[in-house]
C-alpha cells in the first residue's frame, strides 16, 4: 500500500467546462458528472484513471481508495482540516455535483490550514458579470473587487452567511452573493468555518 501525506489543498469549480477539481495528495477530476477519476499527472496534460473510495477515517484523518485498472491501494494522509473536508466531498457527492446552471468559478488554495487564495469569478456566456479576490499576503488577508470601481484592502472581518460572502474593510463592507449549486455551498460554508 502505498502512503501519501497531503499538505496543500486546491479546490477548483468551473462550471462552463463543467469541471470540479479537488487536489490533496492526488488529484481527483471530475468533469461531465462523470464520478471522480485521479489525474496521474497532475502537473501537466490530464491522464485520468478509475478510483474507487474505500474509507474515510476521520480519527486517522486519512482516505483510503483504489487508483487505476491495476488497483493500487493508496491512503492519503492529513493533518489539516481542511483536507478532511475535501476527502468527505469527494467521497460523497461522485456524480451530479456539477451544474452548467452555477455562474461563479472558483479557485480555493490552502497550504495546511491557511487560505492562501480565494478566486471567484460570475459568468455568463463567457462575460465577467462581477469578481472577488481574496489573498494572503504576509499576514494579512486583502480583498481585490473590480466592480464597480476597482479597490484593493485588507479585510478585517469575514464571513459567509445565507449564500453570501460578506467582507468588512476599514472603509467598506462588500457582499458576493454566490451563485453554485448546494453541495459547492455546503463545503464552502464548512471551509469558512474552519478556525
Amino acid at each position: 500500500m502505498k502512503q501519501i501525506e497531503a499538505q496543500d489543498f486546491l479546490f477548483y469549480y468551473n462550471p462552463n467546462l463543467e469541471e470540479l477539481i479537488v487536489s490533496s495528495g492526488l488529484k481527483f477530476t471530475n468533469r461531465l458528472n462523470d464520478g471522480f477519476k485521479v489525474d496521474l499527472n497532475p502537473h501537466g496534460q490530464s491522464v485520468l484513471t478509475t478510483v474507487e473510495f474505500i474509507d474515510l477515517d476521520v480519527d486517522k484523518r486519512s482516505l483510503t481508495c483504489n487508483v487505476g485498472q491495476e488497483s493500487a491501494l493508496i491512503t492519503i494522509h492529513t493533518d489539516f482540516q481542511v483536507n478532511m473536508l475535501g476527502f468527505k466531498l469527494v467521497m460523497d457527492t461522485g456524480r451530479n455535483v456539477l451544474s452548467t446552471k452555477d455562474l461563479d468559478k472558483i479557485d480555493l488554495f490552502f497550504t495546511g490550514d491557511k487560505l492562501e487564495h480565494l478566486y471567484i469569478s460570475k459568468a455568463k456566456d463567457y462575460n465577467i458579470i462581477d469578481s472577488i479576490r481574496i489573498f494572503n499576503e504576509g499576514e494579512q488577508y486583502f480583498v481585490v473587487k473590480n466592480k464597480p470601481q476597482f479597490t484593493r484592502e485588507a479585510i478585517q472581518q469575514m464571513s459567509l452567511c445565507n449564500e453570501t460572502i460578506k467582507i468588512e474593510t476599514r472603509n467598506n463592507e462588500f457582499d458576493y452573493k454566490l451563485d453554485v449549486n448546494e453541495e459547492i455551498f455546503l463545503f464552502l460554508n464548512s471551509v469558512f468555518k474552519i478556525d
